[in-house]
């Protein structure tokens, strides 16, 4: 973020450091998104399962086992993001280098990831309250065992960067349709069978499909929205700690040696 010196980022300089985070770290994307992705498919199995006519409480407890599990997989997909959206100076990491996660760091973003579905769970009696916990469940990955005041410090900065992120969303959902839509008009004219099962099959009135795609949205935006949480972990971590002040006085300094000479 390019910011005059103790300036405080707002939530458009947190969400294009974000943006630019990402830019740095396509191979922790890539195993974030591996990792992922089998856990919002059994979600999306899991949710069908639920709301259809047919429900069964045996089957909705082995699916929300193999949800909880798989959801292990998306966790430390996160730390390894997170630490690399984080890392300094800010080079791709080296292969395989990128999965390995001290075990203590996973741990700590597990537990505290485990708490707020908890917190969450018990206020699911109201609509507002988990979602105001949406945000903890990516700082706690982005940055595990720092102290919830810091991370979250500047409360109305965060409500304004997820603002900014609903209509990401939307635009994310309407691109990602129109190109599989236009893959599905594609591979009918050369699939064998009726020409328009797979187009039907594809379209938002298909429960499955929106379910689909509404994942596929959250694993586009998820990047972009815990590299904007790791800038804002990092620049309250400064301004708690004196890490600006300290900064600033070296460029002063660094500045008068120059004038100096």
């Amino acid at each position: 973020m390019s910011l005059p010196r103790g300036a405080t980022p707002g939530a458009l300089d947190l969400l294009d450091e974000g943006l630019e985070r990402v830019t740095r770290a396509w191979g922790a994307v890539g195993a974030f998104w591996l990792l992922a992705l089998p856990a919002r498919v059994a979600l999306v199995d899991l949710l069908l399962l639920a709301t259809g006519p047919g429900r069964r409480s045996a089957p909705l407890l082995e699916r929300s086992y193999l949800v909880l599990g798989l959801g292990l997989l998306t966790v430390y997909g996160r730390v390894i993001l997170g630490r690399a959206l984080a890392a300094r100076p800010p080079v791709p990491p080296d292969r395989w280098r990128i999965l390995a996660v001290p075990a203590r760091t996973f741990a700590r973003a597990l537990t505290a990831t485990l708490a707020v579905l908890l917190v969450a769970m018990l206020l699911g009696f109201t609509v507002l309250a988990p979602l105001a916990l949406l945000p903890l469940l990516g700082l706690v990955a982005v940055a595990p065992g720092e102290r919830l005041l810091t991370m979250l410090s500047g409360p109305r900065r965060l409500l304004g960067l997820h603002l900014l992120l609903l209509p990401g969303l939307l635009v994310v959902a309407a691109n990602l349709h129109g190109v599989i839509s236009l893959i599905a008009v594609a591979l009918s004219s050369v699939l064998p069978g009726d020409p328009q099962r797979l187009v039907r099959a594809l379209a938002l009135q298909s429960p499955r499909y929106l379910a689909l795609l509404l994942g596929g949205v959250s694993l586009c935006i998820e990047p972009v929205w815990l590299g904007a949480l790791t800038a804002h972990v990092e620049a309250a971590r400064a301004r708690t700690s004196g890490e600006d002040l300290r900064v600033w006085l070296e460029e002063l300094r660094s500045r008068s040696t120059r004038r100096a000479a």
